[in-house]
């Protein structure tokens, strides 16, 4: 009987241990895969901004908006803004990137031979270049005010024809032997994507911003639900591209939020997605901003080595740093969460 205790008391201990082993291991293995799938994140948005722009205007190559998805620092048990409490809802950050990937799509797959494309770092930049022809941009058909939650895009060809099919693959195509093949009519205005504006307003001034876009009716693009203009745009001083939208969302049944890019869900339990834009006008070092172009807290324009004018402002973007907040339940001794802050710095280099 004696020894059938003591069999027990070292069943039980040995059982207690594997129970114990098990729930580390597993959380060691959630965690891993976690550390794993957020670094994969940070590198398709590296390969998404590395692209931003090419073959469009510098000035259109990304766009910002904060006050994205709201999250809670109380539910999640952590200090995401470092204020010193974990009482306030933090807004996350989205961001627009203009979308090259579908000019380098086009480029590579009109024909031409992938060798030639290949061995001359010169062909996209003349590819590029033959845009002009409708390209990859549009302008507005009309004015838009504050407020609207769509826009009339148009692509207008050197001789005035206007294509209201949103068809911005129109124009001249050219490989590295053929200067005059024309492209197929598709729309690259996606529906669930994203686009960046750019305009001026009756006062001149200069103004980016991004959108969700929820349907596209050519000519008209329509924004994702809560969704509006946030300024004055002039049509004759405007221009529309398409652009890779990632941000954070909570969907339909879904029960913690996820990161995605455009509609398509990437990483889950992501708790914050932050970004910050560096300048640099004169080229003698970055300044940091968490806008596009950069704002003080209350809105008001800030000049970048001393220029005010949004638009060089706008074309003096270098970098951008992103900051992914992962949460994961961890099975440990203390039954809490694991929160793991990753940053990375994007050079733009288009």
């Amino acid at each position: 009987m004696v020894a059938l205790a003591i069999i027990s008391v070292v069943l039980v201990g040995v059982v207690g241990g594997y129970i114990n082993f098990s729930r580390i291991t597993g959380s060691s293995i959630e965690l891993t895969t976690a550390d794993a799938e957020a670094k994969l994140a940070l590198r398709l948005m590296q390969r998404d901004l590395n692209m931003a722009g090419f073959g469009l205007p510098p000035i259109t190559r990304v766009a910002s908006h904060d006050g994205g998805k709201v999250i809670s620092e109380e539910t999640l048990d952590v200090d995401l803004n470092n204020d010193g409490d974990q009482e306030d809802d933090v807004a996350t950050d989205r961001i627009f990137i203009a979308d090259g990937w579908e000019i380098l799509t086009d480029v590579t797959t009109n024909g031409a031979e992938d060798g030639d494309v290949q061995s001359s770092p010169d062909f996209y930049s003349l590819i590029a270049g033959r845009r002009e022809k409708g390209g990859y941009r549009a302008e507005l058909v009309e004015d838009v005010s504050a407020g609207s939650t769509l826009v009339s895009a148009k692509v207008t060809t050197p001789t005035g024809d206007t294509d209201l099919t949103l068809n911005l693959n129109v124009g001249e195509e050219c490989s590295v032997n053929d200067c005059d093949r024309e492209t197929s009519l598709d729309t690259d205005f996606k529906s669930q994507a994203g686009m960046i504006l750019y305009g001026k307003n009756a006062l001149g001034e200069a103004g980016i911003e991004g959108h969700r876009i929820s349907f596209v009716t050519p000519p008209q693009l329509e924004f994702a639900s809560g969704e509006s203009i946030e300024r004055q745009y002039l049509a004759d001083s405007s221009l529309v591209v398409p652009a890779i939208t990632w941000y954070l969302d909570r969907k339909e049944n879904d029960q913690v939020v996820w990161l995605y890019r455009n509609q398509h869900k990437v990483i889950s339990n992501v708790a914050n997605l932050q970004f910050s834009y560096g300048f640099d006008v004169d080229n003698d070092g970055l300044q940091w901003s968490d806008t596009i172009p950069p704002t003080d807290a209350g809105g008001a324009a800030l000049a970048i080595d001393g220029e005010t004018n949004p638009t060089r402002v706008l074309e003096s973007l270098r970098s951008v740093r992103i900051r992914l907040t992962v949460s994961r339940s961890s099975d440990n001794f203390d039954g809490g969460k694991a929160i793991t802050e990753y940053e990375q710095v994007v050079n733009l280099r288009n």
